[in-house]
């Protein structure tokens, strides 16, 4: 209501108790998990008179942990539609919306509405229905249904919210029992990759190693000479000595943005662990198959290493995915153009064709020759594409029989 237009700007104790209630849901933790390629998606939608609503979820363990919500208000043609159509319009809309996640995995999309079971198999669909049908075709997914009581997560995100006061939702707390308030749990990944293991893979690496020792034993940086034997990989670790820190037996790196408003601590990532940092921000789920500056820009946000940005891009011009999802290159082609002609060969095109199969005088290309306003072809064996090759077949069939023409498609006389 704050800003819809002619409305002043009032800000109550209201609008205050709700910001503070939204900060407080958004620095909450756990509140999501994080996806996981190792397990199927499930999709639950659901569309009421007002909206449609969808939860992204995976089982993990006996649990199942909510990945993404997604939540769509109908506008008025929408809210003429029936309740198949409605519904139908919420699991094209939810899968469209979670693209990135589905595509090309097989997941279970569950619904309160029976009939959809059955969607893929309609009869001799029409208009708007087919058009969705076809663009559900590229997914692979199960439809199973659900009752509405136990459906109630994709439910709710549909609904359009009551006043606190509204009776019909406070019964349905009490039949359902919700009346105390849930929080939302989650799941989070857990990291494998304690400061032992890390440490460990550090030591491993031939370029990270002669730094992280002399850090272990010494903040004082050592000289050239005492550098000069290492690998040119680390002696660019070397360079960036002031910025490199440890914390927990761990080597970071300290990023600060030129005018020092923000700070980032970036593990610098030995040469074991990069194909596996590249697979999770690049091929996963969530990484999404972005291109090179956005794949860089979400490694840097934890990770360092030297060769970062060759590394990245050759990652993703060697990804398999993006190479069949990525179009061939359009070439730029010229316009056509109208060519005014008056009398016979005025003006004359020429093309070679070939390499062809060598004849038995040697000949390996054709010269074709065609006059504009009469259409006339002639077809002259050549042995090469040399131009002194071509200037002389041009002056004795055709300049000696028909004259020098004024205009030439390739050549100008």
């Amino acid at each position: 209501k704050l800003t819809e237009t002619r409305s002043n700007f009032n800000w109550t104790e209201e609008c205050e108790k709700s910001f503070n209630s939204l900060k407080q849901a958004l620095i909450t933790f756990p509140v999501l998990t994080y996806p996981r390629t190792d397990q199927e998606f499930i999709l639950d939608t659901d569309a009421s008179n007002e909206g449609i609503g969808a939860v992204l979820s995976q089982k993990i363990g006996n649990e199942e942990c909510v990945i993404a919500y997604f939540g769509k208000s109908l506008g008025k043609p929408e809210r003429n539609y029936c309740v198949t159509r409605k519904e139908l319009l919420a699991i094209v809309k939810s899968i469209e919306h979670f693209h990135h996640y589905l595509y090309g995995r097989k997941f279970l999309l569950r619904t309160n509405h029976a009939s959809l079971r059955w969607l893929l198999n309609f009869r001799e669909p029409e208009g708007q229905i087919a058009r969705w049908i076809q663009r559900l075709q590229e997914y692979d997914f199960e439809i199973q249904h659900r009752k509405g009581i136990s459906h109630g997560n994709a439910d709710a995100l549909s609904r359009r919210p009551c006043k606190e006061s509204c009776k019909h939702c406070t019964n349905a707390e009490k039949k359902f029992g919700m009346e105390t308030d849930i929080s939302v749990k989650g799941l989070t990944t857990e990291d494998i990759w304690s400061s032992s293991e890390v440490q460990k893979a550090q030591l491993e690496d031939p370029a990270i190693r002669p730094i992280l020792e002399r850090k272990l034993n010494s903040e004082d940086r050592p000289s050239r000479q005492e550098i000069a034997p290492e690998s040119s990989a680390t002696k660019r670790y070397w360079a960036l000595w002031d910025s490199l820190h440890l914390k927990d037996g761990v080597l970071y790196r300290k990023w600060e943005s030129d005018d020092g408003s923000s700070c980032r601590w970036q593990l610098i990532l030995p040469k074991s662990r990069i194909q596996e940092v590249l697979r999770d921000t690049h091929d996963s789920a969530s990484g999404g198959h972005f291109g090179v500056m956005k794949t860089l820009s979400k490694t840097r946000e934890r990770f360092y290493w030297d060769r970062l940005r060759a590394d990245v891009k050759k990652w993703c011009r060697e990804c398999h995915a993006c190479g069949a999802r990525k179009g061939p290159k359009t070439r730029t082609k010229g316009r056509l153009q109208r060519y005014n002609v008056g009398a016979p060969f005025e003006r004359m095109a020429l093309d070679i064709l070939g390499p062809l199969p060598v004849t038995t005088k040697g000949n390996r290309y054709v010269l074709v020759l065609m006059d504009y306003f009469t259409k006339w072809p002639e077809a002259i064996p050549i042995p090469d594409q040399e131009a002194s090759t071509v200037a002389e077949e041009l002056v004795r069939p055709w300049i000696s029989r028909y004259g020098v023409p004024t205009f030439g498609s390739r050549y100008k006389f």
